[in-house]
């Protein structure tokens, strides 16, 4: 009895255990599906789509259950959680697994629509034969860069300006043109400037300088005493030249806009449109005008005094300028009176000879008299007085006072301004060397002084009319007129004609061959300007294109064409842009 109450008890425990472990049993996953197989999405948005898991028991399964994929993740992401982000055009297949169970999802992605197109500026100024790479901004709806964009490019003026497939502009000629970036039907305009590469340009002795249509100045050649206002940025050049030059135009340091430039023998000055002189370069004399002589000033300072200028002219060694007042200022050398302060400068200098009369700070000219125009050579300064009358002071000019002169020597000297040829009025007034000359309104050149090497243009080789006008370049007419050191350039209708010394090629035609008469320079090039020193032995001008070119002594690299030790009788172009 006992053993079959054992056996009953055993098999009863067995049916309960077996009941209670169906009844605890965990639903495993049944099936998998995605609530649509089909989606679009835009680029750079995310959207959740995830697979359903339902269970053997009917329940919905957890979402870590499911694993994804998908077939171009180029084109679209998907997470842990079935997220899908978009990244590009295109479609991709949306792939969730749980164990055997499998479902796949379509995503086709689209572009964001293109919302903005710019340039980011509206206008650009750029220098002849210039280029300027441009960077167009394309955002899409969701304010993000459209990478997708594609943009095309087009000038208005393609004489003027020429844009590339790639957004890069290059320009041909002065003028304007319109660039257009087009993305499908949205645009963006940049209206470009096309500015000459120079306004204006300063011959010196040693150096060249322009300022460029932008008003930036840059100089080139000899930077023996600072001459380029460059700093320390020019090149060693001791092996040729025996000091600092650049063969080609550099920017002036301090990045100031300049109306105007004047270059002495070794420095350089240029006015601000507010009327502001900078000077820079040999000081020796106080020529730079920084209130104490001597040494080098390698960057541009401002003239001591607060004036302001409307017009200032360097000299070998001393400067003149005239203020918005109508009061004439020099300063530098005044060894010879070339100051015209009626006495000698306070300040003495040492550069030539020891202990000589300078000023390193603005003289105020003596008398009367006020100029339209002044200029200065290297013992002499000369002006235009507004009624036409031309007024020299210093060396060689007229005046009797041989006792304050330098060192007694004999060349009589004035200190104050002296009228010259009788009174006789001009429009327009230059001076070289040891000459002056003035134009009347027919254009003819009437000179002064003494002539040498043929430099007054009448055919002879040298002459001396210190009191009497001497008509020059055998009566013919020019609209402007460049006056160097020994010869004279003269322009007309384009037209460049040069004669006197040609030792260095400043009078064109074969270097060596002086020419006693008005010739024309080589070269198919139309002027519009022309310009030279009277301490140089080079000329150079503007083209009626905005191009500048230099011929005759260049050997210290003030042609600008990346030269040194070639002096050229044809016209070079300078290279500005380099």
């Amino acid at each position: 009895m006992q053993v079959v109450l054992r056996m009953l008890a055993r098999m009863t425990a067995g049916i309960l255990l077996i009941a209670c472990s169906e009844s605890t049993a965990p639903p495993t996953p049944k099936s998998l599906a995605f609530a649509t197989h089909a989606a679009s999405i835009v680029a750079d948005d995310s959207l959740p789509l995830p697979a359903t898991v339902t269970m053997s028991d009917g329940s919905v399964g957890g979402p870590s259950l499911v694993r994804y994929s998908t077939s171009a993740p180029t084109v679209a992401t998907v997470d842990s959680k079935g997220v899908v982000t978009a990244l590009t055009a295109g479609t991709a297949t949306i792939s969730a697994d749980v164990g055997s169970l499998h479902d796949e999802l379509i995503v086709t992605v689209s572009w964001a629509p293109i919302a903005t197109v710019s340039f980011g500026r509206d206008t650009a100024t750029l220098l002849l034969d210039d280029s300027l790479s441009t960077a167009v901004i394309v955002t899409n709806s969701h304010n993000k860069i459209a990478s997708n964009a594609v943009v095309t490019y087009s000038s208005s003026s393609t004489d003027v300006a020429t844009v590339d497939d790639k957004g890069r502009i290059r320009t041909f000629a002065t003028g304007s043109a319109t660039i257009t970036a087009t993305v499908e039907n949205l645009h963006s305009d940049m209206n470009v400037t096309v500015v000459p590469q120079f306004t204006q340009l300063a011959v010196g002795a040693q150096q060249t300088c322009g300022i460029a249509g932008t008003h930036r100045l840059y100089c080139w050649g000899s930077d023996i005493s600072g001459n380029l206002g460059v700093g320390t940025t020019s090149s060693d050049c001791t092996a040729q030249i025996g000091g600092r030059c650049s063969a080609l135009p550099i920017q002036v340091t301090g990045g100031d806009r300049f109306v105007y430039v004047t270059a002495g023998d070794f420095h350089t000055c240029a006015l601000t449109s507010a009327g502001v002189a900078w000077c820079w370069g040999g000081n020796y004399y106080g020529q730079v005008g920084n209130g104490a002589p001597g040494g080098d000033i390698r960057q541009p300072i401002p003239v001591v005094g607060g004036h302001t200028f409307a017009s200032i002219s360097a000299g070998r060694m001393h400067t003149c300028g005239i203020d918005t007042s109508g009061d004439t200022w020099c300063w530098g050398w005044d060894a010879w009176g070339q100051l015209g302060a009626g006495v000698t400068g306070a300040d003495r200098c040492s550069f030539f000879s020891s202990n000589e009369p300078c000023s390193a700070t603005p003289l105020k000219v003596a008398g009367p008299v006020r100029f339209a125009e002044v200029m200065g050579s290297e013992k002499q300064s000369c002006g235009r007085d507004v009624t036409g009358a031309a007024y020299c002071w210093g060396a060689e000019v007229g005046g009797t006072e041989g006792t304050d002169c330098q060192y007694g020597q004999n060349a009589n000297c004035t200190r104050t301004p002296l009228i010259q040829v009788g009174g006789a009025t001009f429009q327009k007034l230059g001076m070289g060397g040891v000459y002056r000359c003035g134009q009347k309104s027919d254009g003819v050149i009437r000179c002064w002084g003494y002539e040498y090497y043929g430099y007054w243009g009448t055919g002879t080789e040298s002459m001396a009319s210190p009191d009497a006008l001497v008509q020059a370049a055998l009566g013919k007419s020019y609209a402007q007129v460049a006056y160097g050191a020994n010869h004279i350039c003269g322009l007309n209708a384009g037209i460049v004609d040069c004669w006197g010394s040609n030792y260095s090629g400043q009078a064109g035609g074969p270097v060596g061959t002086d020419r006693y008469v008005p010739g024309p320079i080589n070269g198919a090039i139309t002027f519009a300007s022309i310009a030279s020193a009277p301490m140089a032995f080079t000329t150079c001008g503007i083209s009626t294109a905005g191009r500048a070119y230099c011929w005759g002594y260049g050997d210290l690299g003030n042609l600008g064409n990346g030269t040194l030790l070639a002096p050229s009788p044809d016209p070079v172009q300078v290279k500005l842009l380099h």
